[in-house]
């Protein structure tokens, strides 16, 4: 992984939390990957469900993460555990065959993620922090939001099992865009469409242990569905898929890794 990937997946990681005005106020401080960062920006559109952080590093030169929310655990609800196991079935079913769902999400929320991208942008440039100093990042259905901010605003990034957003724009990405797409092999939102940037497939257990930036960004995921409901899931075939190619059905939220060595590759430039 890059220098700056684990940083970039503690930020995904981070951008779950709401946070009040203050923390931009008063820079809250936070750390990724042991180094200290400070709250930039924040933006919650509670008409759309659009959230992201923006992060600026203390040390020099001064990184900026802006991380914008992926799957709301909200999709994986339920008062009983069977509830939650067919409440988070039906969702990543119809993730895995719907990318319209997808689409008329991002398309809702295009205008907040913009305006709030050029926003951190033009504070980062007040500050004389250069744009290739700006990353985007994002876990989970924000990653199509992340690959979609990074290739209008030339932004450098990562995104980590997250919707591949190729079919998702008009014209190719502007020059300085390079994302790098982590995904565990299997996983149904990482491999509903295709990516924009370069895509990593993670496929075995040591591949996330020494990938400990994709282990954290995904980690919120395994949280947020209890042992009862991944394993009602993993009987029901939605999890444990080998690698497969975009819009097949699957599912891996770190339960069940394949044990081929991970692969890596680059498509959509």
């Amino acid at each position: 992984m890059k220098s700056i990937d684990q940083a970039l997946a503690d930020a995904a990681n981070d951008s779950y939390a709401n946070r009040p005005q203050r923390d931009v106020d008063t820079q809250k401080t936070v750390y990724f990957d042991s180094k200290k960062y400070q709250v930039f920006g924040y933006a919650c559109d509670l008409a759309n469900g659009f959230h992201a952080t923006a992060y600026r590093s203390v040390a020099v030169p001064h990184n900026v993460i802006i991380a914008y929310r992926g799957t709301d655990p909200g999709l994986f609800s339920g008062e009983t555990n069977t509830e939650k196991a067919d409440h988070a079935l039906t969702t990543l079913q119809d993730i895995a065959v719907d990318a319209k769902m997808v689409r008329d999400t991002v398309n809702t929320q295009k205008a907040a993620a913009d305006a709030f991208t050029a926003q951190m942008i033009a504070k980062a440039t007040a500050q004389g922090i250069l744009k290739d100093y700006v990353f985007a990042a994002s876990h989970s259905l924000g990653g199509a939001v992340a690959e979609i901010e990074a290739a209008k605003y030339s932004l450098r990034g990562a995104t980590y099992n997250g919707f591949g957003a190729a079919d998702l724009i008009d014209g190719p990405p502007q020059p300085g865009f390079h994302v790098t797409n982590y995904r565990m092999s299997g996983d149904v939102v990482s491999a509903a469409s295709p990516h924009l940037g370069e895509v990593v497939s993670l496929a075995s257990q040591d591949d996330l242990q020494k990938g400990a930036a994709f282990a954290r960004a995904t980690g919120r995921a395994a949280d947020d569905l209890d042992e009862s409901v991944a394993s009602a899931a993993r009987e029901a075939g939605a999890y444990g898929a080998p690698v497969i190619p975009p819009g097949a059905a699957g599912r891996g939220c770190g339960g069940v890794w394949s044990p081929v060595p991970w692969t890596r590759h680059t498509v959509a430039a």
